[in-house]
This record gives C-alpha cells, structure tokens and sequence, in this order.
C-alpha cells in the first residue's frame, strides 16, 4: 500500500513540473509579407515615431531580432511597456509588440499584444540591434 501511495505521488510530481521551455518568437507569418514597422515610446502623447520604415533590410533586421527571441518561464508581472512595435502587412493586417527596454543595451522583453501571458526575451547582440534601430 505504501508503495502505491509513492507511485501516485511521483506521478503527480511529475504532471506538475513542467519542461523549461526555449521556444522562439515566431517570425511575423511568411504567407502576409511585411510591408512596414513603426516603434513609438509609449509614454509619448504626441506618438512621435522613434523608428518607422519600410526599408527591407532594416525589415530583415526587425524579423530576425523576433525570431532569436527566448520564451521566459513562469508568470511575470510586467510594468507600462516603454515601447510599442507596430508590424504592418501587404492585407492591412498588423501585430503590435510592447517592448520593455531599460538602461541595459544588452537584454530587452516583448510581448505580442494578442497574447499576453507569454513574454520573450532578446539578449546580446539581438538586444544591441534593436538599440542601433531607434538611435
């Protein structure tokens, strides 16, 4: 009986950890091409564009930072954003990322609008490629 009572507690152990995840931030969908990205800091009331173009490479560099993004585990309680990433698409379709970017360079945190309990993270030279866009 003993030994049964260890066995459901171990499985029960089991079904409640949970893998530590190193999931990616999807590039923005292949199918709808983008065609346009805009950053504003957020606490701007005039919504001054710190960064918007619609320029390939500098697109190319956009969906690469996005696409080296680590998933962070566990619940976060996330302050105002201090950025907003607006990605246009060719069928008028967008995704917004709220960016959270502090004094340093080299780490930043986003978040998809559409889904807000997960957040990401960018770190070294993703993190420093973001800092060359908005400067």
């Amino acid at each position: 009986m003993k030994l049964a009572k260890w066995v459901i507690l171990s499985l029960f152990l089991m079904g409640c950890s949970s893998p530590k995840t190193n999931e990616t931030v999807e590039p923005v969908e292949e199918t709808n091409e983008i065609i346009s990205v805009a950053l504003t800091e957020t606490g701007d009331i005039d919504q001054k564009y710190l960064f918007d173009s619609s320029d390939e490479g500098e697109l190319e560099i956009v969906n690469s930072m996005l696409s080296t993004a680590t998933q962070m585990d566990g619940i976060v309680d996330m302050i105002d954003p201090n950025y907003k990433m607006v990605f246009e698409g060719e069928d008028d379709e967008s995704e917004t990322y709220s960016i959270w970017w502090e004094e340093d360079p080299t780490q930043l945190s986003l978040m998809d609008w559409v889904d807000t309990h997960t957040v990401f993270r960018l770190e070294g030279e993703s993190a420093r490629q973001f800092e060359e866009l908005i400067k």
